[in-house]
């Protein structure tokens, strides 16, 4: 990954000293490698910001061929009726309609880019980029990860996050310290969803840092000593339950001030992420003054 970068920022591929030295130590023919190593480094970094990410660990994926992608989405429906002769109108429809119509629903996703550049002086010598790499490689996967999770909590530009959706529940916390976020104010914001917060393994909260040390006092709170570490070894992020749903801890939530977030509780089956392609790593000259 290193050599990579490197060759990208010095515009000299796999012909630097350092990524040679690689080269002849691994036994390995760049020529007749270039495809799989060049998939292997993008892998890799894929996986650098995997490990960062918190909240959209959370979240599926799927992966769409197009910018916006159409896909439709299947209402629930009213009960059949019981009759003893055959029913002449149709009477399958969504739930709560009397228009019987089953109408299908769609939901369009749309893929953005996610760009974090950076600048380098044309004359940095090549052995203190060696030294600066493994601190890009660091920071890049970092920005992109916060990027990411900052757009599912907080949304970005025409993206709408989880404050945006979200419903307000009565729970009020002061910031000057006298009401703390509890395991039974989560409870209470589950409770508003519903039917969507039925089944506690389809429930995460993503809770602010203020939130999870005001959790931490409290009893109904557990740790993973009490539920065990499979969770945390499914979603990175995860440092407890409340009641069987997960809790996972985010430092993307806005400054607090009246009317900001504090904690989400959140269906993670009712969203996805599109996925357009992978990660790709260019270089650009600029000649400043």
């Amino acid at each position: 990954v290193q050599a990579h970068i490197l060759g990208i920022i010095t515009d000299k591929g796999f012909e630097t000293d350092f990524a040679k030295s690689l080269m002849e130590k691994a036994g390995v023919d760049y020529t007749t490698s270039a495809a799989d190593i060049d998939q292997t480094v993008a892998n890799r970094i894929e996986k650098e910001i995997m490990q960062e990410l918190r909240v959209a660990g959370l979240f599926r994926e799927i992966p769409v061929i197009a910018g916006a992608t159409v896909l439709p989405m299947q209402p629930d429906s009213n009960p059949a009726t019981f009759q003893t002769t055959g029913d002449t109108s149709g009477n399958l429809e969504e739930y709560g309609a009397v228009d019987a119509a089953f109408d299908v629903q769609q939901v369009i996703l749309n893929a953005y880019r996610l760009i974090s550049s950076t600048y380098i002086d044309n004359d940095t010598d090549e052995q203190i980029l060696i030294a600066l790499l493994p601190m890009l490689v660091d920071a890049v996967a970092r920005a992109h990860a916060r990027a990411v999770d900052g757009m599912i909590i907080n949304g970005a530009g025409s993206i709408d996050g989880l404050d945006t959706y979200a419903s307000i529940t009565d729970s009020t916390l002061s910031i000057g310290g006298s009401a703390l976020l509890t395991a039974a104010g989560l409870l209470d914001a589950r409770q508003v969803m519903g039917k969507y917060g039925m089944n506690p393994r389809d429930i995460a909260y993503v809770v602010s840092q203020n939130g999870y040390y005001d959790l931490l006092d409290d009893a109904g709170f557990q740790d993973i000593n009490e539920v065990g570490s499979d969770i945390a070894m499914k979603v990175n992020g995860t440092v407890g339950a409340v009641y069987g749903s997960q809790v996972v801890v985010s430092d993307s939530f806005p400054a607090e001030a009246a009317g900001t977030p504090a904690a989400f509780a959140v269906n993670i089956r009712n969203y996805v992420i599109p996925r357009l392609r992978g990660i790709k790593l260019e270089t650009d000259y600029e000649v400043m003054a």
